[in-house]
């Protein structure tokens, strides 16, 4: 409305003069004023304080004037709407927002959608959104405020992501939190990388020799990716499993030299409930004699893996051979082990490559291994 309205009431001519002018109606909580011209005929409507649409969107005013001396009065109707402004900032529908989503949900997935109006009309109400946070995990729709999944979100265990929120309508701003909630679920099986291990040992390999690692995988994060491995078949008698899939000898496995054991694995996660492999490996173990007046390692090749960070002269691996011997009798185990165990001592251990003997050293009567220089990986990776 413009700031002064004319009203005039020529009803009578020009020759009478109207003395007092006043609202009969419709002037909903003093709005406005009126304000006498000098001639008489006309005065001034004015707004008499800031009008509000969202309170009274809408006047019916109804003005009458009055000439007490002649006795005569003229009435006039105004009606007046209040058109809109954009003074309401955006309101959520809620204070906070909180939602609980599974690790599995994929790429894409709508979280949640937030909401914000106000009490202005047409495009004074256009609000869009924006996400001010964790923008590399989740994504907002401006217009329609739904935020989506921008990558699977792997978890260990239970996480809770705060997420801040902004409604913008024109200069207004508003924000708002959004606590997503990520609880791990087991998704994936364990899966063998191998199903077959062939393997060569000595039978002078004692109780908690190292035979073989059987290789898994599982996609799952934290305890839903710990693996459980077990022998459901084989010799479990002389042979188990660990956790890191470290077949191990359970007792000494002498008088067993030329025969085989086949040992099948499974493994399963820690998950809850937890999930098993689909197939199973196979361990084919071939149990060499000692032969009598020959030296033999325990193990035709050893592996380790050392840390970058292993200090100088820190033991890597301790390897042990034997001179071989005959066949006997299961009741002459323990003093064929004694009998091993002196002429052990007697072996004289040495590096036989040069490139070994620049970075390590070996004990000539204990088979200790050591490290001689600093390791650097970018160099070098494997030493045989």
């Amino acid at each position: 409305m413009d700031p002064a309205l004319t009203v005039s009431f020529p009803d009578y001519g020009s020759c009478l003069e109207f003395h007092f002018f006043f609202f009969f109606s419709g002037n909903t909580g003093n709005a406005f004023e009126l304000r006498p011209h000098p001639l008489g005929q006309s005065a001034s409507l004015v707004a008499s304080k800031r009008l509000d649409r969202e309170k009274m969107s809408f006047y019916n005013l109804t003005i009458q004037a009055t000439n007490s001396e002649e006795n005569k009065t003229s009435t006039k109707v105004i009606l007046i709407n209040v058109t809109d402004e954009n003074d309401n900032p955006p309101i959520f529908s809620r204070t906070n927002y909180n939602v609980t989503i599974f690790s599995n949900l994929s790429s894409g997935s709508q979280v949640i959608r937030v909401s914000a109006t106000d009490a202005d009309v047409g495009e004074n109400t256009r609000t869009r959104y924006y996400l001010l946070t964790h923008q590399s995990l989740f994504r907002m729709l401006p217009q329609s405020g739904t935020i989506l999944l921008n990558q699977k979100v792997r978890v260990d265990r239970s996480r809770t992501f705060m997420l801040i929120v902004a409604a913008r309508n024109g200069a207004h701003k508003t924000l708002t939190n959004v606590r997503v909630r990520v609880l791990p679920v087991n998704e994936y099986r364990p899966f063998f990388e191998n199903l077959k291990y062939t393997i060569q040992v000595s039978e002078a390999l004692k109780a908690e020799n190292s035979v073989t690692k059987v290789l898994a995988r599982d996609f799952d994060h934290g305890i839903n990716g710990e693996l459980n491995f077990t022998i459901i078949a084989g010799n479990t008698s002389y042979f188990k499993i660990d956790d890191e899939g470290v077949v191990r000898t359970r007792k000494s496995l002498l008088t067993l030299g030329g025969s085989n054991c086949t040992l099948t694995v499974v493994v399963s996660d820690k998950g809850t409930p937890p999930k098993r492999s689909k197939h199973i490996a196979k361990v084919f173990i071939t149990i060499e004699e000692i032969k009598k007046h020959k030296v033999k390692f325990d193990l035709p090749v050893y592996h380790v893996a050392i840390a970058e960070n292993t200090p100088v002269g820190a033991t890597i691996l301790t390897v042990r051979a034997v001179t071989g011997m005959k066949k006997t009798r299961i009741e002459e185990i323990t003093q064929v082990e004694r009998r091993l165990d002196k002429r052990s001592k007697r072996v004289n251990y040495s590096i036989g490559n040069p490139e070994g003997r620049l970075y390590f050293t070996i004990g000539k009567h204990t088979g200790e291994i050591k490290a001689k220089v600093a390791m650097d990986y970018e160099k070098t990776k494997e030493y045989r």
